[in-house]
């Protein structure tokens, strides 16, 4: 990892990013979060670290016990022991959050009782005291790691991965490619018909690259990050946009996160 990346563009934006998230009332946290992540995987260095930091780890088992150990006053998160795999699981908290999974001020009112009545009080009082404090871990682990010795790595647009082509992960891809490719075509509503055609045939060009035995990621990133990222953006909420982020969530899987 290129060490001084993340003291100049790349950590100039993700701190502007940052402050957007702390400055979003409650209704747009989700999308400043989306845009967050969405810088944060768009440098491959960063999101290769991330995926691992995310990897092996029930999120949603682990949600689903928070609350149920007795506590003192409020209700706290009974966070993973391991440094690492805390950082994972702040950052697969803030994932959900991002894809409107949970909500902030929710947990602001669980967690934070003495956040106020007010929803954006309450969503910005947990950004404050959870995310905030997460981005600033997550910048120092990634130049610790950065400062590590170790092998060259193949650059992740050059690497290749071999797809089992009986895999439940890989069964799942193609369900959802094709499902948005559907989607999109009976989609009599889209704004700008060519565009439409475009999308529905970079869809499409993924499905057949999926089709071989082995798959460059530097052209799954350039068929496909795009238009899915753009579709999660332009059509939250609706049949597209929800196709077009389990798009994003089973190939991040199969290949890692390459969003």
């Amino acid at each position: 990892m290129v060490i001084e990346k993340y003291n100049s563009n790349f950590h100039a934006t993700y701190d502007e990013l940052t402050q957007e998230v702390q400055l979003a009332m409650a209704a747009l946290v989700p999308e400043r979060l989306q845009e967050w992540f969405s810088h944060l995987d768009g440098e491959p260095e960063a999101a290769r670290e991330v995926a691992r930091l995310e990897s092996s780890k029930n999120f949603s088992q682990w949600l689903a016990t928070q609350g149920l150990r007795p506590h003192p006053g409020a209700p706290r998160f009974d966070w993973p022991a391991n440094n690492e795999d805390r950082l994972g699981m702040h950052l697969l908290l803030f994932r959900s959050m991002a894809r409107g999974d949970i909500n902030a001020a929710v947990l602001g009112k669980t967690y934070l009782p003495g956040s106020g009545q007010n929803i954006n009080d309450a969503a910005r009082a947990f950004i404050t005291q959870y995310f905030r404090p997460m981005t600033k871990e997550l910048l120092r682990h990634l130049r610790r790691v950065g400062q590590q010795p170790g092998e060259k790595e193949v650059p992740a647009a050059d690497r290749v991965v071999r797809l089992d082509h009986n895999s439940a992960a890989y069964h799942e891809a193609m369900a959802a490619l094709e499902r948005l490719e559907e989607i999109l075509r009976g989609a009599n509503n889209y704004p700008d018909p060519e565009e439409k055609e475009q999308v529905i045939g970079e869809v499409s060009a993924t499905r057949r690259l999926f089709q071989s035995a082995r798959v460059r990621i530097g052209a799954v990133i350039g068929v496909l990050t795009a238009p899915t990222l753009y579709l999660v953006k332009q059509f939250a909420g609706t049949a597209i946009g929800d196709a077009a982020q389990k798009v994003i969530d089973v190939v991040a899987l199969l290949l890692g996160h390459i969003f």
